[in-house]
């Protein structure tokens, strides 16, 4: 029997990637959240295309982990890879799909360039090196340092575009909260975090990001105590809050039956 082990606050699935410079090879890493009171069959694959992005020898996988490992190579002439990874839990599949950035690759000429450029090596999973302002590949797993964390000595508030939220895909979700959420907007590459606030709450609760480009952010909806509304808004480094959206709280909804019971088969 596997549980999830915070369903509310982390992904079900979760990715990480790094770099070993002597092997040249990159590894990237599925976890799921999730825990067993045994030892459940498990298995995963990581495909591009058509095309099995490891071999047998390179595949490692014991629940609930598995990493795979490939030469760097693949992604030299790509900006991108497309990966969709599958994982096997006693005939159960979890699938998810991703988007490997090339961290080398990961370049910008705007204005504030250094800042924007940070923002998008961290939000790809890669490692910003302050040293050599410059993006590169995690030389090993660990926790990945927030936005706000890497990046803030390099923003400039002369160089600033307020950031505009247009939607927020779902905005009605249960007491329980709501993972994956999608918030469309202008000018976000420059948010770091996102700020809910409700009517009666006196301490906001905030969500880190796991995805964003300049026009779409993604994050995790935390759970609420009550029903009711929080509003949301768009936080920059300057701890600035720009916007202002509403989430409805819901009870959970729940399943007395089902009609017909019956029915034909196919």
């Amino acid at each position: 029997m596997y549980t999830p082990k915070d369903s509310l606050h982390e992904p079900l699935v979760s990715f990480q990637a790094w770099s070993d410079k002597l092997s040249r090879k990159i590894t990237l890493h599925l976890a799921l959240s999730l825990e067993s009171t045994e030892s459940p069959a498990f298995s995963c694959s990581f495909t591009t295309g058509n095309v099995n992005l490891c071999e047998g020898s390179d595949l490692t996988a014991g629940f609930p982990n598995c990493s795979c490992t490939f030469s760097e190579h693949r992604l030299h002439q790509l900006k991108d890879l497309n990966v969709s990874a599958e994982a096997t839990i006693n005939y159960q599949d979890i699938t998810e799909t991703l988007t490997l950035r090339n961290c080398l690759n990961i370049t910008n000429n705007s204005p504030n360039s250094l800042y924007t450029q940070c923002v998008q090596c961290i939000s790809s999973g890669c490692q910003w090196f302050s040293s050599s302002q410059s993006c590169d590949w995690k030389p090993g797993p660990g926790q990945q340092l927030l936005i706000q964390d890497a990046c803030k000595d390099l923003f400039s508030d002369k160089v600033y575009k307020e950031p505009e939220i247009l939607s927020l895909e779902p905005s009605k979700v249960s007491i329980h909260g709501r993972n994956n959420v999608l918030l469309r907007g202008r000018n976000l590459e420059s948010v770091t975090k996102i700020h809910f606030q409700g009517d009666m709450d006196c301490i906001s609760k905030v969500s880190p990001l796991f995805d964003r480009s300049s026009d779409t952010l993604r994050f995790h909806i935390p759970p609420s105590g009550t029903k009711g509304t929080v509003k949301v808004c768009v936080v920059t480094p300057d701890e600035r809050c720009h916007g202002n959206i509403i989430i409805t709280y819901s009870s959970q909804p729940s399943c007395t039956g089902i009609q017909p019971k019956v029915s034909w088969r196919g």
